[in-house]
């Protein structure tokens, strides 16, 4: 599951997860991937801290709670770098943390690590 209210990163980071033979469901804010995460249980949630109504940080809160997602890795992906947010995800359990901005190469490189541990 894919969640990021901005189409260019959503464009960049489902090419890379496609390119990782994933299956990618696209969320364009909190809310649809609240809804959306229920349903399809992912193996994987890449979300965007920053988007309207319902941040990123209370997504990642909200699943946590969830028993069904207490291992699924959630990667947190933002544009900045603020410290006292990454903080924040560490604190509410995110798996890892990715900057939007980062090469291609890179986020594929995190991306791949998360879903060969799930694939052992």
């Amino acid at each position: 599951l894919l969640v990021d209210d901005s189409k260019i990163a959503l464009r960049k980071v489902s090419s890379i997860l496609q390119n990782l033979h994933c299956d990618v469901t696209e969320a364009e804010n909190g809310t649809v991937a609240m809804s959306l995460a229920k349903g399809l249980q992912p193996q994987l949630v890449v979300l965007d801290v920053h988007m309207p109504k319902i941040s990123g940080l209370q997504v990642l809160e909200a699943l946590r709670q969830n028993p069904a997602f207490a291992t699924t890795p959630i990667v947190m992906m933002t544009g900045d770098a603020d410290a006292a947010i990454v903080s924040q995800a560490i604190t509410l359990k995110a798996t890892d943390y990715i900057r939007k901005d980062d090469s291609v190469a890179n986020i594929t490189s995190r991306l791949q690590a998360h879903l060969e541990k799930l694939h052992g």
